[in-house]
C-alpha cells in the first residue's frame, strides 16, 4: 500500500508540474536534487519521475550512496548495440528509451518479458540511476562490473509491484540456492536474462537484503577478482 500511494502522489506531481509550465514540459526535476528528466512525449515524461521516486525510496532502504551530481535522464528514440537503456560513465548521463521504442525492443524471452510495458521502462530507468549512484564507490580491482549489475538488478526488480515481481518469479523459476560464485562478467555478458535471475535468487536466499547490499557497497563481499 505505502508503494502504491507513492506512485500515485509521484504521477500527481508531475502532472501538476507539466500543467505548470507548458512551455518547458519537456524538461523536469521530478522534485529530486541531482536529477533532470528530458523527453518529449508527456506520458514518459511522467513514468521517469515516477521511476526517480521509487528509486530513491528503494536507495534509501539499501544504504546507496546519495547521487551528489547533477544527473540528466534523456528518454530518446534510438540507442545503439540493442540496448533499451544505458548509463554514461563519466558524462553523468542515463539515455533511455522511450516506453514505445522499448516495448519493440524488448526480448520476447527474455527475464522480464512478463512485466507490463510501463513497469519494464521504470524498472529500467531504476537500473540506470543504481548505476549513476554506485559510480563513485571506489573498486578495489580494475572494475566492479558484476558486483555493479548485482545491485542495479536487486533495484530493478526490487522496485516492481508485487504482481511483477510474482511474474519475474514465475519466468525465472530458479528454486535452487544459487551460489555467489556463480556471478562473472562472463555471465553478465553472454547471459544477461539469466545473471538477474540468479541475482534474484541469490538474494531471496540472504537473511536481509539489503544487509548484503550494504557489504557488497563497502566491498566486504567481493563478486570480482583481479584480473591476470
Amino acid at each position: 500500500m505505502k508503494g502504491a500511494k507513492l506512485t500515485c502522489n509521484a504521477i500527481a506531481t508531475s502532472l501538476v508540474l507539466l500543467a505548470a509550465y507548458p512551455s518547458q514540459a519537456d524538461r523536469l526535476s521530478c522534485g529530486v536534487p541531482n536529477i533532470t528528466a528530458t523527453f518529449q512525449n508527456e506520458e514518459d515524461g511522467v513514468l521517469v519521475c515516477d521511476a526517480v521516486q521509487k528509486a530513491m525510496t528503494h536507495f534509501d532502504e539499501c544504504n546507496l550512496p546519495p547521487l551528489s551530481r547533477p544527473v540528466r535522464i534523456n528518454v530518446v528514440d534510438d540507442l545503439s548495440q540493442e540496448y533499451v537503456a544505458l548509463y554514461h560513465r563519466g558524462e553523468d548521463l542515463i539515455e533511455v528509451l522511450s516506453a514505445p521504442r522499448m516495448q519493440e525492443r524488448r526480448d520476447p524471452d527474455g527475464a522480464f518479458t512478463d512485466l507490463t510495458a510501463h513497469d519494464y521502462f521504470q524498472s529500467a530507468v531504476v537500473h540506470e540511476l543504481s548505476h549513476a549512484a554506485t559510480n563513485p564507490i571506489p573498486c578495489p580491482f580494475e572494475s566492479c562490473v558484476a558486483a555493479e549489475e548485482y545491485i542495479a538488478y536487486t533495484m530493478q526488480i526490487m522496485s516492481l509491484n508485487p504482481e511483477s515481481q510474482q511474474a519475474f518469479e514465475n519466468r525465472s523459476a530458479l528454486e535452487r540456492p544459487v551460489s555467489a560464485d556463480e556471478f562473472s562478467v562472463m555471465l553478465l555478458l553472454m547471459a544477461p536474462h539469466l545473471f538477474s535471475q540468479k541475482v534474484w535468487a541469490h538474494l531471496s536466499q540472504q537473511g536481509d537484503a539489503c544487509r548484503y547490499i550494504g557489504e557488497l557497497l563497502d566491498r566486504s563481499i567481493r563478486l570480482d577478482s583481479e584480473r591476470f
